[in-house]
C-alpha cells in the first residue's frame, strides 16, 4: 500500500513538470487615461465604444455600400484565405490536443477457404469449407510526464487566436479600402457632374459673347477669352472619367472580380449588385443602375 502511494505521488509530481516556463504577457506602457478624458467630460461620452470597434453595418449606413461590403466579404480572396487559415488552426488544435487521450485501434478480419473434394487426397465436405474470424485491438496512451503535448496544445491555441486576429485585420482592411474607394468614387461623380454643368455654362457664355461680338458690342479678345474657358472646362472631363474608371476597377478588384466595363448608367448612381461571369455571358449590355 505504501509503495503504491509513493508511485502515485511520483507520477503526479512528474506529470506536473512542464517543459519551459508558463507564458506571461509582457507589460505594455499603456497610459491610465487617454487625452481628452477628464472630469469635464460626461460619463456617457467616456463609456462609449471605440470607433474602431463599431460594426461596419452600423458605421456605414449607405445601403449600396453595405451591399458591396457584404459581397466583398463573401467573394474577396484575401478574406476567404484568412478564414480558411482560421479553420486550419482550429483543426490543428483539435489534432494536437487529441494526443492527451488514449488511442484505441480495432480491426476485424474474416478468412474463408474451400478445398476441392476431388483432389489427390479426398476430404469430407465439412473439412472442404473452412472459415475463420479474427478480431484485433490495440490501446496506446502516451503519458505527458514533461508537458510536451500540453505545451504543443498551448502553442496551437495561440496560433489559432493569431489566425483569428489576422482574419479580423484582413476584414477591417477590406471594409476600410472599399468604403474609402466608394466615397472617393462618389466624390469624383460629383466633380464630373459639376464639370459638365460648368462646361455647359461656359459654352452658353461663349455663344453669347460671340453674338455680342458679331453685333459690335464685344471685342475679339472677349471671344478668345470665352473660348479658352470652354477649352479648359472640356479638358477636365476626360481626366475625371479616367479617374472614375480606375476607382470602378479598384472596387471590382476588392470584390474578387476582374475589372469590367462600367456598370453604371449615369453619375451618382451605383450598381446594386455586381454580375457574375455567367450573368455577363447571358447579357451583352450592362444592367440598369439600381
Amino acid at each position: 500500500m505504501k509503495v503504491s502511494l509513493i508511485v502515485c505521488l511520483t507520477l503526479l509530481l512528474v506529470a506536473g513538470c512542464a517543459v519551459g516556463p508558463d507564458y506571461e504577457r509582457p507589460a505594455y506602457p499603456v497610459p491610465q487615461k487617454f487625452r481628452g478624458e477628464g472630469p469635464g467630460i460626461p460619463a456617457t461620452a467616456q463609456s462609449q465604444v471605440s470607433f474602431g470597434d463599431l460594426p461596419w453595418f452600423e458605421l456605414f449606413r449607405d445601403p449600396k455600400l453595405q451591399n458591396l461590403i457584404r459581397l466583398a466579404l463573401k467573394e474577396n480572396y484575401d478574406v476567404r484565405i484568412a478564414a480558411e487559415r482560421v479553420l486550419e488552426a482550429r483543426e490543428l488544435v483539435t489534432a494536437t490536443r487529441s494526443f492527451l487521450f488514449p488511442s484505441i485501434f480495432a480491426g476485424i478480419s474474416y478468412i474463408s477457404t474451400r478445398t476441392s473434394e476431388r483432389g489427390i487426397t479426398p476430404v469430407s465436405r465439412a473439412l472442404a469449407e473452412r472459415s475463420a474470424t479474427q478480431i484485433t485491438g490495440d490501446l496506446s496512451w502516451e503519458l505527458d510526464f514533461f508537458g510536451r503535448i500540453r505545451r504543443a496544445t498551448e502553442a496551437s491555441v495561440a496560433d489559432f487566436f493569431a489566425a483569428e486576429e489576422n482574419r479580423r485585420v484582413v476584414t477591417q482592411l477590406l471594409v476600410t479600402n472599399l468604403a474609402r474607394t466608394y466615397i472617393e468614387l462618389m466624390e469624383l461623380d460629383l466633380e464630373l457632374e459639376i464639370s459638365r454643368h460648368t462646361l455647359k455654362t461656359r459654352e452658353d457664355s461663349y455663344r453669347l459673347v460671340k453674338i455680342r461680338q458679331e453685333g459690335g458690342v464685344d471685342t475679339m479678345l472677349a471671344v478668345r477669352q470665352a473660348e479658352g474657358l470652354v477649352y479648359g472646362a472640356s479638358q477636365l472631363i476626360p481626366e475625371l472619367q479616367r479617374l472614375i474608371e480606375q476607382k470602378e476597377n479598384e472596387i471590382t478588384t476588392l470584390l474578387g472580380r476582374n475589372p469590367w466595363k462600367s456598370l453604371r448608367g449615369c453619375p451618382r448612381l451605383f450598381w446594386s449588385a455586381v454580375p457574375t461571369s455567367a450573368e455577363r455571358k447571358r447579357s451583352s449590355s450592362p444592367p440598369m443602375p439600381g
